[in-house]
Formats: C-alpha cells, structure tokens, sequence
C-alpha cells in the first residue's frame, strides 16, 4: 500500500513536468563583466634559489621558478 503511494505521488510530479521537443538546447549567456577575483592562497616561504611568479587572469595563479 505505501508503496503505491509512493508510484501515486511519482506519476503525479511527472504530470507536472514540461516536455521539451527532441534536440532542443538552451544556452546561457555568459556576463562578460563578471570580475575573476584573485585566489587567496597561502605562499610558504621558498628556498634562496626559487621565487614565485603569477600568472593568468589578475595574476590568480602561483608558480614557483628558479630565481635566476
């Protein structure tokens, strides 16, 4: 008997459901003037032989290179 329910209440959710023909796409359009904010990371002191550099949209991006 519950478990009928439960079949009763899913068919009625799927009534409720609109169809979208075959093939349909729907595409979001991106905003432009959405800012990348920098990623607040933790830098760990390097080694006298390496330094870091960033790289990327507003330097978001941490690499360690070889100082020379």
């Amino acid at each position: 008997m519950e478990e009928e329910k439960e079949v009763h209440t899913c068919l009625e959710e799927l009534d409720g459901v609109e169809e979208k023909p075959v093939g349909h796409v729907v595409f979001e359009e991106l905003k432009k003037n959405s800012s990348v904010e920098k990623a607040k990371v933790e830098l760990k002191t390097l080694l006298e032989h390496l330094k870091y550099v960033f790289l990327g949209e507003n330097e978001a991006n941490p690499v360690i290179i070889n100082s020379s």
